[in-house]
């Protein structure tokens, strides 16, 4: 009987009653909730080249934030951002926020034989 008046006195969990009541559906949903959910951000994802002691993305979409003392090992870009540097083109992007801060990103140069060829 104590059971009873326990269970009574007690107000349902507020997870219980927005899921509402009863089902396999229900106990499916119980499941997910309690899963742990990894959640990555895109810049964890990315691979990432070695260039003269420093790690640089290989993706545009998540380019690598450097301070801007990188210029002086990979060297001046060109007036469209783009330095050729140890078989990689290196793109850099000027941070519009922080004048100390540029966004880096690399892409292998292609050899000679795998280019398009127009005859």
């Amino acid at each position: 009987m104590r059971a009873d008046a326990l269970r009574r006195a007690a107000p349902p969990s507020a997870a219980h009653t927005a899921r509402g009541a009863g089902g396999k559906a229900d106990a499916d949903a119980d499941a997910d909730a309690d899963a742990a959910m990894s959640v990555r951000a895109l810049r964890d994802c990315t691979e990432h080249v070695t260039i003269r002691g420093t790690s640089v993305s290989l993706s545009f979409a998540a380019p690598s934030v450097l301070h801007v003392s990188v210029v002086h090992k990979f060297g001046l870009p060109n007036r469209h951002g783009i330095i050729s540097c140890d078989n990689h083109l290196l793109y850099l992007r000027f941070d519009h926020k922080n004048d100390a801060l540029v966004h880096v990103w690399a892409a292998p140069i292609e050899a000679e034989g795998s280019g398009c060829l127009i005859m």
